[in-house]
């Protein structure tokens, strides 16, 4: 019989003018003859042997786990909270005795514009009078948070010249900020994840911060074996987790499970085309 998968979506998250990683992942398992179903919300059970939760928040809400759960195999039910509170290894507090530059960012993933996207449809979804209000509560969500993206953080030499202010606010973290460099390129490296398939990209750029806004070049690359045996602590069936080399050390800087779709930003190559199935092909891990 067809395999099937369903991808599970927040109810107000039925916009798809942002795609992802998955919508790509989708169209080569549709290309190999499986069924592939897109769930908003949990209204409905869609049988199915696989579920991607696919909540793209910072914490997932309870009925999106509980619901997955009733299928046979559900992804990323293990790892519900990517706040950095909850997975960075790297926060520092006013007075800590660190010696070297930090970064001051969101406490939220992506800082914080999947929640600001979910709230402004759920506004679109209300009552007639906060329909009236949207004009003016639209801009009140944004000037609410410390960063619109992650290029607004703020890097500092010392922790000492970290604002107080910034120390007290429990929407933003203070972490060690740890550069990577390679041929006078800052560069951080990425690990793909799904099922038992790892495969990795190394983005180089001239901005402190290397992403798939600011990267001047993009490499395919094996990730290496010392993430290998860090990520075996983080219960990710599949996402992406970011990582530098720091004195010789890998050092986990971000964790990911609602992946962004990578052509938007990425150059169309040959290399990229296999990235992408070399990663689909992780999905026969949990079909047998």
């Amino acid at each position: 019989m067809k395999k099937r998968i369903v991808i599970l979506f927040h109810e107000f998250q039925y916009d798809r003018s942002s795609q992802y990683m998955i919508d790509e992942l989708a169209e080569l398992w549709r290309e190999e003859g499986m069924e592939v179903i897109e769930i908003y919300g949990v209204d409905r059970v869609v049988p199915a042997d696989v579920v991607i939760l696919h909540i793209d928040l910072s914490v997932v809400p309870p009925e999106y786990l509980d619901f997955a759960r009733q299928y046979p195999v559900a992804l990323n039910t293990g790892l519900t909270d990517i706040r950095k509170t909850t997975v960075s290894r790297n926060l520092v507090k006013s007075g800590d005795l660190y010696v070297g530059p930090v970064i001051v960012k969101s406490n939220l993933n992506y800082a914080g514009a999947p929640e600001r996207k979910l709230k402004e449809a759920q506004l679109r979804q209300s009552s007639f009078w906060l329909k009236r209000l949207q004009h003016r509560i639209f801009p009140f969500l944004k000037k609410s948070s410390v960063f619109q993206s992650n290029l607004e953080y703020q890097i500092f030499d010392r922790i000492e010249d970290v604002p107080r202010s910034l120390f007290n606010n429990p929407d933003v973290v203070v972490e060690k900020f740890f550069t990577c460099r390679q041929e006078e390129l800052y560069c951080i490296h990425n690990l793909y994840v799904l099922g038992n398939l790892r495969t990795g990209t190394r983005l180089l750029g001239h901005h402190p911060i290397v992403n798939g806004r600011t990267y001047q070049r993009i490499d395919y690359v094996d990730p290496d074996s010392e993430v290998l045996e860090q990520f075996a602590d983080v219960h990710l069936d599949y996402g992406k987790i970011d990582y530098v080399f720091h004195e010789g050390k890998v050092v986990i800087i971000d964790i990911n499970k609602t992946v962004g779709d990578s052509r938007k930003v990425f150059q169309r190559t040959p290399e990229l085309a296999r990235f992408y199935k070399t990663l689909a092909a992780g999905i026969h891990f949990y079909l047998g």
